[in-house]
């Protein structure tokens, strides 16, 4: 009997131990398969979170591109001459980028070694920009460089227009009234200054009413274009020619006494005369009468020297026009 109870109470420890072994053994492998879901679980977050990383770090670069770009921008627009445009262009091209050489020319030309970028500013304007040792991997960013360039220089060239149209008179060419006036005052107070000659030439166009009434207000037009053409071609680089009314043109002659204001007023009085204008269908020759004041023999003051040029204007077409007179003789 003893020894049966042993052998019941070892059967029944064997049949323990194994249930339990099989139940740790259950257990075991239920917390190796979560260890294996944390373990997945884990290597998923590392692998977003590096993903995380990546993106955030291309984000920066791109904010910092953006942000580096915004300062460029904002560096080309401080001024609105091009040639300081392009030296800050250049200055960050150098920071951002790697290259050997950059020019900007106004006109293409053949450059060996240099690659060549037209930048179309207008219809009629266009700058090239020629870049020599641009890495290939620079040129994606070197586009964007390029197009901000583009913008600044067509922003430029707006503005140059908008001051051309401000002070050119459009019609002749020469410069407006206001314009000239503004310049004979700076140009009087140098004469003031150093002790220099100052002289005006007010310019009429003799008869100029009876042109218009006889081929038309087109014809009157082409006239004064004319006019305003011949005028430039006979002043020097100093001098200023304006159209200062209807027909009539002043034009300034800095360091120049009255005598050689004369005679550069016989200068464009002659090329007047002997220019065969054409207008639409009709040849015309045309005359000018031509006033002279000067300072300081005239006046100390504009309104006053414009005034006696004015009455010398009038002298010249009482005495028979096509002329040139002298205010005081």
């Amino acid at each position: 009997m003893y020894y049966l109870i042993l052998i019941f109470t070892f059967l029944l420890s064997v049949i323990l131990v194994i249930n339990f072994k099989k139940r740790m053994e259950k257990e075991v492998n239920r917390i190796k398969e979560k260890l294996n879901s944390l373990r997945d679980s884990l290597n998923e977050s590392i692998s977003k979170k590096q993903t995380l990383d990546r993106e955030s770090k291309d984000y920066r670069t791109e904010l910092e591109r953006v942000i580096s770009f915004y300062e460029i921008s904002k560096e080309l627009s401080k001024s609105l001459k091009v040639d300081e445009i392009f030296k800050s262009f250049k200055e960050s091209l150098s920071y951002h980028l790697s290259f050997s050489d950059c020019l900007l020319k106004e006109n293409e030309e053949t450059i060996i070694d240099y690659e060549k970028f037209p930048l179309r500013i207008e219809k009629d304007k266009t700058f090239f920009l020629y870049l020599k040792g641009l890495r290939e991997e620079d040129k994606e960013n070197f586009s964007v460089f390029l197009n901000q360039l583009t913008l600044v220089l067509r922003r430029s060239s707006l503005y140059e227009r908008l001051q051309e149209l401000a002070i050119t008179d459009s019609l002749t060419g020469l410069f407006s009234r206001r314009y000239m006036l503004e310049r004979s005052e700076d140009e009087l107070r140098r004469s003031k200054k150093f002790n220099l000659d100052f002289s005006l030439l007010l310019a009429d166009i003799d008869h100029f009413k009876s042109y218009n009434d006889r081929y038309g207000h087109l014809v009157g037009d082409q006239i004064l274009r004319n006019l305003g053409r011949i005028i430039k071609t006979n002043i020097r680089l100093i001098d200023l020619a304006a159209r200062f009314g209807g027909e009539e043109f002043l034009i300034l002659l800095p360091e120049t006494d009255k005598i050689q204001a004369v005679n550069a007023g016989e200068r464009i009085r002659k090329a007047i005369e002997i220019e065969k204008i054409k207008a639409y269908d009709e040849i015309l020759n045309v005359s000018c009468s031509f006033g002279v004041a000067g300072f300081p023999q005239d006046s100390s003051e504009l309104a006053d020297l414009v005034d006696k040029a004015d009455f010398a204007l009038y002298q010249a077409k009482k005495e028979g026009r096509n002329r040139v007179c002298m205010h005081g003789i």
